[in-house]
């Protein structure tokens, strides 16, 4: 940041104005009109007179102090005209990675979504600039909000679904938690109740969330399921990674499953080709897995973006102001004292 002056040429011009001013002063003092003088009797000594000698010295201190007062009034009037700024260079460093968080919220999956969009308010804390955007899905899928650096309006859409799904967590829930999560989910179960949690649809909808096909981005996608599918497909899980793989997008598993799932075929199916793929997965009541996600998705190769510089100029003319009200009444009360 740099102070300065937007016109600082109003200074000089006002500098050699006073100094014009105060020479025509000086030259014309010895051309003042007179009065008459009178004479008056015995003030020969009273110079010698103690309080006489002190009421001259106040006088000419008042009236020496009253010229510094109106030359600083001057000059703060200058520089008010002349505008006191502040300039700052902006120049902000764009992240260019997107992250998709791709959510199953089938039924079974009701009693982990809460605890885990929970823990996702932790990684958008982390980010600086990347894009993030959230897709839920169960027989189809419903964009949540799409890909943005808007943490706030974020944020608020997690939050907002973490507490529907928490209230439709357990085994007793109310009529209102049931329709407050019907809302939410609206647009994810449109094919009936004999599809549901198609992962590999879910996931390819996912990969076509992002843009800028041309910009060098790093792109992940955050799959949440516990890989429990019922119906038929477009994509299955494998043909989806493929899928996203071809566009470059790193994948990173949240296994959503029961405890009695790890181990099966479901949860060994779905470890095996996220990792396969180049990706990582974990158990999603892992403590360590939104921090392993955080530090891989960080860890990637990306470019930094350089925006152009932005200069921002804000005028600061309190100081001044202040100091010009407050040499004007210091004259004016010098003035009436001079005068009395």
């Amino acid at each position: 940041m740099t102070s300065g002056l937007v016109w600082p040429w109003v200074l000089a011009v006002i500098g050699v104005l006073a100094l014009v001013v105060g020479a025509v002063a000086w030259l014309r003092r010895d051309h003042r009109k007179a009065g008459p003088s009178r004479w008056v009797a015995a003030t020969a000594d009273l110079d010698a007179i103690p309080e006489v000698r002190t009421a001259l010295r106040r006088y000419t201190w008042l009236r020496a102090i009253g010229a510094g007062a109106l030359v600083l009034c001057l000059l703060c009037a200058a520089m008010l005209v002349a505008r006191p700024m502040h300039q700052r260079t902006i120049s902000e460093r764009l992240g260019t990675r997107d992250i998709v968080i791709c959510l199953d919220v089938s039924g079974s999956m009701v009693d982990y979504d809460a605890a885990v969009l929970e823990s996702f308010t932790e990684l958008i804390e982390n980010f600086r600039g990347e894009r993030v955007g959230l897709s839920i899905f169960n027989s189809t899928s419903r964009t949540v909000f799409p890909l943005t650096d808007d943490y706030p309006i974020a944020l608020d859409e997690i939050e907002h679904g973490a507490q529907v799904l928490d209230g439709v967590s357990g085994t007793f829930f109310s009529d209102s938690a049931l329709a407050a999560y019907e809302r939410w989910t609206a647009g994810t179960v449109n094919l009936g109740m004999d599809q549901a949690s198609l992962i590999g649809d879910g996931l390819a909808s996912c990969g076509l969330l992002f843009d800028q096909e041309d910009d060098q981005r790093s792109r992940s996608i955050i799959l949440v399921t516990d890989n429990q599918l019922m119906g038929d497909p477009v994509y299955t899980l494998s043909q989806a990674i493929d899928l996203t793989s071809e566009r470059e997008v790193t994948l990173f598993g949240l296994y959503g499953g029961p405890s009695q799932l790890r181990g099966t075929a479901l949860e060994t199916e779905f470890t095996t080709l996220i990792r396969d793929s180049g990706g990582s997965s974990w158990f999603a009541d892992d403590a360590a897995a939104i921090q392993g996600i955080v530090d891989q998705v960080m860890a990637q190769q990306t470019q930094v973006l350089d925006a152009d510089p932005e200069i921002r100029i804000s005028d600061t003319p309190r100081t001044w102001f202040l100091a010009l009200v407050l040499a004007l009444a210091g004259f004016w009360v010098l003035q009436w004292r001079v005068k009395s």
